[in-house]
């Protein structure tokens, strides 16, 4: 029995849908943290994310009770703006930056462990480790405010940083963001 070869047109058309294959998988965005953050918004809707040691801790949604997950900022009488964020999902803890400069948009906030300068505190709950980390300890960060509205009722913005415990464990924050109304 005599076969001739395959029409160079099929071989071709084997060729390029193996060499597309990489076009039709289905990629999971459960292995990448980065998918799992809210997005970078700027209306106030109680939204917090970032990767703490490359996974994902976030919080979307008003708090439902006291420490329930969520995201919210306080201005002060004297200038001080808090933003709170306790997440449950993914990485657990709280989050508390202090903001004493002058505020407004487009402003960035370098982090120090001075007391009465802006500051950070992380608290993680993550596994079976506690954690608790705070501005007094080695920081190296910053916040920046995208949109600073107070007749808005609206603070947004982003945020990373570094701490390092007074148990010399470090912590490392980024592509952190936030989106919480001010609460007076």
């Amino acid at each position: 029995m005599n076969r001739s070869p395959a029409p160079a047109s099929f071989l071709f058309t084997c060729l390029m849908l193996l060499s597309s294959c990489e076009l039709f998988w289905k990629h999971d965005s459960d292995d990448d943290p980065l998918s799992k953050l809210p997005p970078p918004t700027q209306v106030g809707n109680w939204s917090f994310g970032c990767l703490v040691d490359g996974q994902a801790g976030y919080t979307v949604g008003q708090p439902r009770g006291q420490n329930a997950t969520g995201c919210w900022a306080e201005p002060s009488d004297g200038g001080t703006l808090t933003i709170q964020a306790f997440f449950a999902t993914g990485v657990g803890g709280n989050m508390v930056f202090w903001l004493f400069d002058s505020l407004g948009t487009g402003l960035t906030y370098p982090l120090h462990n001075q007391p009465a300068q802006n500051q950070v505190l992380f608290y993680s709950t993550t596994g079976l480790n506690e954690n608790y980390f705070q501005s007094t300890d080695p920081v190296s960060g910053y916040v920046t405010l995208s949109r600073y509205d107070p007749a808005a009722k609206v603070v947004s913005g982003t945020f990373a940083f570094t701490l390092v415990n007074a148990e010399s464990d470090t912590v490392r924050v980024t592509e952190g963001r936030f989106d919480a109304p001010l609460l007076w």
